[in-house]
């Protein structure tokens, strides 16, 4: 069992990334990334009775959700998926969300890994297409990397303007010789 706490003090980044790596499929199954704070941050205690609203956390196209307690954490692309019923949001546009939350009735893609009391639990799927839910089998592994911004320097025009004039007295040098 591997605690939540202990995946984001090792992913630490501008991004975060979680995915399936599918070994039926020798790939990963699905892949979301979103800033770290949005795909980090804990929405709600758990999905028993106090939960029943819908998430709104969205980054880079998905809508991330993520409980302390018991429930999920992972992402969709439903506009509101009931976080109760967050792997059932995924299981090719379900209509009834059982036990309270919003329905959702678009097919959504996502992916929902199972957490409780702050660890990552089995019980997860994904569904990498809004009409190909899929359950994870024993082989399958839960996948998390992190990305940093760009943040190397740019050259200056007159930086490389300088270079340039360098390159071109090193050219008429070897001419003159």
């Amino acid at each position: 069992m591997t605690s939540v706490s202990t995946v984001l003090a090792s992913c630490q980044g501008d991004y975060l990334a979680m995915g399936v790596w599918d070994a039926s499929l020798g790939s990963y199954g699905v892949v979301g990334m979103g800033d770290w704070s949005v795909v980090s941050k804990v929405l709600y205690s758990d999905h028993f009775g106090d939960n029943n609203g819908t998430t709104q956390n969205w980054s880079n196209g998905l809508n991330w959700y993520r409980t302390s307690g018991a429930g999920s954490w992972g992402f969709t692309t439903a506009g509101e998926t009931a976080l109760n019923t967050a792997d059932v949001n995924l299981n090719n546009g379900f209509g009834n969300a059982y036990g309270g939350g919003t329905d959702e009735r678009t097919l959504a893609a996502g992916l929902s890994f199972h957490v409780n009391n702050g660890n990552l639990i089995s019980g997860w799927a994904y569904n990498p297409t809004g009409s190909n839910f899929t359950f994870i089998e024993g082989a399958d592994q839960r996948v998390f990397w992190v990305a940093n911004s760009n943040t190397a320097a740019i050259s200056e025009p007159g930086s490389i303007a300088l270079l340039g004039i360098g390159a071109l007295a090193l050219i008429r040098r070897r001419n003159r010789r």
